[in-house]
């Protein structure tokens, strides 16, 4: 493969030291000044925008900032900001394992990314809600600024996060009235196991014999449990993280169709492109045209 010609997506992670990171929001700033490129999240992100205005790209949607709202952002979408006006909130960063080991905490953690990222990327909240999330922002912000031989520092750290999620995720079931009490937590369990492995192995495990296998199911009982607690059978699951990918890629990458091919583990190019088309409505190449459309026009 070409790789010299290749201008890959820029990826921004946190340093091996810095597992957690906060920070209140720059207020204002254009995309010229924050000279800030689309870049590849490797950790998971929580925006909070208590007030202001602004504009940011979250993957192919321009998404317009609005008051009371959290932006969540997953490992491996892009992200960048555009402009923002007056903005009064927080950035919070963390990768998955400065969480604390508490029994379902990580179970529970999934259950809210992949739901929350399946619906939406934004979660507002009522008036009369921001003092108690605040309060959070405003803890770990002290306790991230305290001198790092204070004691038990980062233990507070993690359970005031891990705190924060729980009550995060309360507020998105709240208002998506999802019923806890009507999820079989075993399946529960699976399937969050199910989307951690695609979202390991979607480059180089396409088939879902190979996924059932690794979670000790028959591709029937794995595609019921999808289908329950989803709304879409296990396949269609491999295949929509297949396609978000091939769309990130077509964006923010000068790769080629047949280098993506290569990238995602396929040997045909015209099955891939065939692929894309019966999920996007439109080629991999009418597709890529759209986007740079979209993006000069921003």
């Amino acid at each position: 493969m070409r790789k010299s010609k290749i201008d890959n997506i820029v990826s921004q992670n946190l340093d091996s030291e810095k597992a957690f990171l906060i920070r209140p929001l720059t207020e204002n700033f254009t995309k010229e000044s924050l000279d800030e490129k689309p870049h590849r999240h490797e950790f998971e992100e929580i925006i909070w925008i208590r007030s202001g205005s602004g504009l940011q790209y979250i993957d192919n949607d321009k998404i317009k900032c609005k008051p009371r709202t959290f932006y969540i952002i997953k490992v491996g979408q892009i992200h960048s900001f555009i402009e923002g006006k007056n903005l009064k909130g927080f950035v919070l960063r963390f990768k998955d394992n400065f969480l604390p080991s508490l029994e379902n905490s990580f179970n529970s953690l999934y259950s809210f990314k992949h739901a929350i990222f399946t619906d939406s990327n934004s979660l507002q909240i009522k008036q009369e809600d921001i003092a108690q999330y605040e309060a959070f922002f405003d803890l770990m912000l002290k306790e991230y600024q305290a001198p790092s031989e204070q004691f038990a520092r980062i233990s507070v750290l993690q359970n005031l996060l891990s705190a924060f999620l729980f009550l995060l995720m309360r507020e998105y079931r709240d208002q998506s009235a999802v019923k806890i009490d009507l999820i079989n937590d075993r399946n529960q369990q699976i399937f969050n196991e199910f989307l951690l492995l695609i979202d390991d192995k979607f480059k180089e495990a396409h088939d879902l014999a190979y996924y059932a296998k690794a979670l000790g199911l028959s591709k029937r009982k794995l595609t019921e449990i999808t289908k329950s607690l989803s709304g879409h059978t296990a396949k269609n699951l491999i295949i929509q993280r297949l396609i978000t990918e091939m769309k990130r890629l077509l964006s923010y990458s000068q790769y080629t169709v047949k280098e993506i091919t290569f990238l995602l583990g396929y040997e045909d190019p015209a099955y891939l492109c065939r692929l894309f088309k019966n999920y996007v409505g439109k080629t991999p190449q009418q597709y890529k045209k759209m986007v740079n459309v979209n993006f000069q026009l921003a």
